[in-house]
């Protein structure tokens, strides 16, 4: 999979947070992490880049953690906004290879995309 630029380390935003997403109680030793921002339109390009196609998409929005300290409990041990869902939580993207043309091996469509 490709994507648009290459992720270094100036890219990545760093944080140093102590607390847990899943146990707001717990104290985290190592807390540093570092990560990267892959907005949606580059994902997608990326599958689609890759020759896969698109066979679902669907937005989530209610989590089985407090993505934000805004988000509130909805019940069933799920999160999510207080009032209007006005934005995502996180999507969900299932993505296929395309089915062999009949009479071509896989390993042929393999080696073709490879070369490409």
């Amino acid at each position: 999979m490709t994507v648009d630029r290459a992720a270094t380390a100036s890219d990545a935003i760093e944080f140093d947070d102590p607390t847990d997403y899943a146990d707001r109680d717990a104290r985290l030793e190592q807390s540093k992490t570092w990560e990267w921002i892959h907005p949606l339109d580059e994902v997608m390009r990326a599958l689609r880049d890759a020759g896969l196609a698109i066979d679902e998409f669907r937005e989530h929005f209610r989590l089985p953690w407090q993505i934000f300290p805004v988000t509130v409990p909805l019940g069933e041990g799920m999160y999510g906004w207080p009032a209007e869902q006005w934005l995502p939580l996180s999507v969900e993207i299932v993505a296929s290879a395309p089915a062999p043309p009949s009479g071509v091996a896989d390993g042929s469509i393999r080696a073709a995309l490879l070369e490409a």
